[in-house]
């Protein structure tokens, strides 16, 4: 110990046959499954090692990496996994259909495809399409996002969001990206991001910050039935301005493993003004999902 300390301070180049220098070598031949490491790979490692802060890092992996070998009886941390896992945890195709009306237009009609892969990591990826016309504007809209589940509070975790719209009747497109984070508990959570829009409409480009946010609690929770209710304005089709918030209910009636229908009732509004609101609509959406 004490002669690896002394390294920390030499910059000489005596010090690549000190015992740092062959334990970082010693210590790359065991995750190179017993090889020997490479002249090439060796000599890059010796001028790595020629700076000092960058030894003393070296040191601190490879004592962390010991630390975690005595910790797991024997399994490092760092060392290469023996017991393969799989990539994907759930793979998910969602498709749905809706219909309703609203005050502006009368009738309005969409639908929406929904993938979501969620991966042994604690990541998880999806992407939307969806298809609306109300009245005489059809719109579409793409939808990409990911998230991932901090590892040392599993509640939490850290989300992005991408989407673009068209709608061109009015030559509008927007593009819209959203961080936000998520905490969520057994029944309930919420969600805070801050959206930021660039957008064209007739030529014109507008950029629009905004806040959004999602609050959710489930009031069911069976083997085949779930109840939730969502509080919110955005979700994985649209990302809309703060005062379109809408009440949504969202049933699922699991029919297997693989399969499970999916109806939705929102209840929208026009916007806000002294915390009033006007009604706007109704929509009811009805979908399958598929897992495997």
């Amino acid at each position: 110990m004490r002669s690896i300390l002394q390294d920390l301070g030499d910059n000489q180049p005596g010090w690549r046959t000190s015992p740092l220098y062959m334990s970082v070598c010693d210590f790359m031949r065991n995750i190179n499954g017993g090889r020997r490491v490479s002249p090439v790979l060796r000599g890059g490692l010796s001028r790595f090692l020629d700076v000092a802060p960058l030894r003393i890092l070296a040191l601190c992996f490879i004592y962390i990496n010991l630390f975690c070998f005595n910790l797991r009886g024997g399994a490092s941390l760092f060392a290469l996994e023996t017991e393969e896992k799989a990539l994907f945890v759930k793979k998910e195709i969602y498709a749905a259909a809706s219909a309703g009306f609203d005050s502006s237009f009368y009738q309005n009609y969409s639908f929406d495809l929904l993938s979501n892969l969620e991966l042994n990591k604690g990541i998880n990826i999806k992407s939307a399409f969806s298809f609306w016309v109300s009245g005489e504007a059809p719109e579409t809209s793409l939808t990409l996002g990911g998230s991932y589940i901090f590892p040392l509070y599993k509640k939490l975790s850290f989300c992005a969001m991408y989407n673009f719209t068209n709608i061109p009747v009015y030559k509008n497109k927007m593009h819209v990206i959203l961080p936000f984070v998520l905490l969520s508990g057994e029944r309930s959570g919420v969600s805070l991001g801050a959206a930021f829009r660039f957008s064209s409409f007739y030529g014109q480009y507008i950029f629009e910050p905004n806040f959004n946010f999602s609050v959710y609690y489930e009031f069911i929770r069976g083997e085949k039935y779930t109840l939730t209710a969502y509080f919110e304005n955005f979700d994985d089709y649209k990302i809309n301005n703060f005062n379109s918030y809408y009440i949504k209910i969202n049933s699922v009636f699991k029919i297997n493993e693989k399969l499970s229908l999916k109806g939705e009732v929102y209840l929208l509004q026009s916007g806000s003004g002294g915390l009033s609101a006007d009604y706007y609509g109704t929509t009811l959406k009805i979908g399958a999902s598929v897992l495997w």
